[in-house]
């Protein structure tokens, strides 16, 4: 329940707030792939932020991110086992 709650707080403050899901769901999948079983692979903490940064700058909103520490709280926030990477289910 704190991770949904911070998801809430954390999406008012996002310039990612401004990208519809699907669309970013979409980009994501076709920078970080799907597994040979077709499925998406798990996302590291890492990945997860330069991707984020990409499709930023790919809808010219990188000027509306203070930094990347908003977005390694939006990773922590989806991390719901806390296990450092993100799931498919989790993203």
């Amino acid at each position: 329940r704190d991770k949904l709650n911070r998801q809430k707080e954390l999406g008012l403050q996002s310039p990612l707030a401004a990208i519809n899901v699907s669309e970013a769901l979409e980009f994501f999948e076709s920078k970080h792939g799907r597994n040979f079983a077709g499925r998406c692979p798990p996302m590291r903490r890492d990945t997860f932020v330069d991707l984020c940064e990409q499709l930023l700058a790919s809808r010219h909103l990188t000027g509306e991110l203070k930094d990347r520490n908003h977005l390694y709280d939006i990773f922590d926030s989806m991390d719901f086992d806390s296990s450092g990477v993100l799931s498919c289910a989790e993203w």
